[in-house]
């Protein structure tokens, strides 16, 4: 899994191969690393260097070192949620808008539903699909707004799961992240959560059939117009502009 270190022993390449470990899916999360001897007779270093390999890594969040008789290092298990929140939020700071947000959720979905075929569609996760639809409507006849918008953006979630890729998944999270704050801050219209409804009921139908461009073409469609419907709701809410 390793090698060892001949010219310029340094932490970095300690750090550097472990990094490369994980990316190969050689340690996985939970796993707990050699001790500092044994990674220290591993790398052909002194255990300074190996402790100064394990501080750094440690630093970063991808190992936990945990003291006593059951302690060692131990590869960290990422928590998706909270690190696309922080993410997210990140993003925020920068020039993103939600235009580039809308355009790369429809670019990222479009691909996922043209591959639809490649991927292992599970019959339980399109009865979640449906389910999911099910539940929006109930929560709109309550008029639960907030709840009800996060069941629409659960319905696309499902979708990104279903290609089981974590990077795909990851992204979509950040994404959705982001643009599920501003359709809570302007609220879509009865008529925009009606169509939702409708179009969701449709992509469930045609990803049944096993239709996946139609699904597509569908899905495109929608995340568009409901994308520039939001802008154009939010801008008639706004009083910046308006004197």
């Amino acid at each position: 899994m390793f090698e060892k270190i001949s010219n310029g022993r340094t932490y970095e390449k300690i750090v550097n191969q472990i990094l490369q470990a994980i990316m190969r899916g050689d340690l996985k999360a939970k796993t707990k690393l050699p001790s500092e001897y044994e990674l220290g007779k591993i790398f052909g270093v002194s255990r300074v260097t190996v402790r100064e390999a394990l501080r750094s890594l440690e630093q970063f969040g991808i190992i936990d070192i945990r003291q006593g008789s059951l302690g060692g290092s131990f590869i960290k298990e990422m928590d998706p949620e909270k690190v696309a929140n922080q993410m997210a939020k990140a993003l925020l700071m920068t020039s993103v808008n939600i235009e580039h947000l809308n355009e790369a959720r429809m670019i990222l979905e479009e691909s996922i539903l043209s591959r639809m075929d490649n991927w292992k569609i599970d019959k339980a996760r399109l009865d979640d699909l449906e389910n999911n639809v099910k539940n929006a409507e109930a929560l709109f006849r309550k008029r639960k707004i907030t709840e009800r918008i996060h069941a629409n953006f659960e319905f696309h979630t499902i979708i990104a799961e279903m290609t089981q890729n974590p990077i795909l998944i990851f992204i979509h999270k950040i994404i959705i992240r982001m643009i599920s704050n501003f359709y809570e801050q302007v609220r879509p219209s009865n008529v925009m959560v009606e169509r939702t409804i409708i179009e969701h009921k449709k992509i469930v139908e045609l990803l049944r059939r096993k239709q996946f461009e139609q699904a597509r073409g569908l899905s495109s469609k929608h995340l568009s117009s409901m994308g520039s419907l939001i802008i154009e709701k939010s801008k008639r809410q706004s009083v910046i502009g308006k004197r």
